[in-house]
């Protein structure tokens, strides 16, 4: 049996450290606490929602406490999802910017590890 694609005509989705809604301008994706691999079944359900939907895409991640290399993927794959590669990061802490910049990824919105090291008090 397969299972319905998520729509966001019930918006929005929200699961455990991952939510989805509609903006006036297009998707709110927001992670809160650990985003790491226990949330990938959710992410999925939110890609599919991201792709379906063919509009730009925001990420908050204000809340979040842990951002590693699964949450660089995330990101990526969220970027992948969005039509037109559309999607800005928000709210990003000098954790996830430092973890971005160890991938060597840069995504609207983000600043680089130069900015990150300022925050946390080190010098660069």
């Amino acid at each position: 049996m397969q299972t319905p694609s998520p729509s966001l005509s019930r918006a929005p989705l929200t699961f455990t450290g991952l939510s989805l809604s509609r903006t006036t301008d297009g998707l709110l994706v927001t992670f809160t606490g650990e985003c790491d691999v226990l949330l990938q079944d959710a992410l999925d359900g939110v890609l599919t929602a991201v792709h379906d939907a063919g509009l730009p895409v925001e990420v908050d991640l204000g809340d979040v406490t842990f951002f590693g290399a699964w949450g660089v993927h995330a990101l990526l794959a969220l970027r992948a999802a969005a039509p037109g590669a559309e999607l800005t990061v928000h709210d990003a802490s000098p954790l996830v910017h430092l973890a971005l910049d160890a991938c060597a990824v840069t995504l609207p919105g983000t600043a680089g590890a130069a900015h990150a090291l300022r925050s946390l008090g080190g010098q660069r």
